[in-house]
């Protein structure tokens, strides 16, 4: 009679679950991290110290715009350091922020901060470094260990 194992009863199918699942959230970690340290350099570029200076984040010269504005949501780290002028569009501070209006800044009091984001760019040679250290990993868990076991 015909046997087949469903693939998620088997302890391999976990093994790499968890190793692509963990590549995919690096990959996510190193790109937010990238565009996080490059919208404060490009703001330390446009010398937006004061509301006064403050650009608009379409002048900026970054490449994540989607991620950009996820990364300047409310109560984000980014957030902390780098403030948004309200225009006459937003009226109060309930309000929902335009991206396509708003003014940013680098706060003054917290420029140490905004120093510290934009030297905290990631290492991109790390990326497939540890990419190919969890994938021989899991061909260790998957392949290597059970022969030992076995033997």
């Amino acid at each position: 009679m015909f046997s087949y194992t469903l693939p998620f009863t088997q302890p391999e199918f976990y093994v790499w679950t968890i190793c692509i699942g963990f590549n995919i959230a690096m990959l996510i970690s190193f790109v937010f991290k990238g565009v996080e340290s490059k919208i404060v350099s490009e703001l330390f570029k446009a010398n937006a110290l004061n509301e006064n200076s403050a650009v608009a984040l379409s002048s900026l010269d970054v490449w994540g715009l989607p991620i950009a504005k996820l990364l300047l949501r409310d109560n984000s780290t980014l957030r902390k350091a780098v403030l948004s002028v309200k225009t006459e569009k937003e009226p109060d501070a309930k309000s929902k922020l335009n991206f396509d209006t708003a003014l940013f800044y680098i706060n003054e009091e917290k420029i140490d901060r905004a120093n510290a984001l934009k030297k905290s760019s990631t290492r991109w040679y790390l990326l497939p470094i540890f990419c190919a250290l969890s994938i021989g990993l899991a061909i260790g868990l998957t392949y290597v260990i059970p022969i030992f076991i076995n033997w």
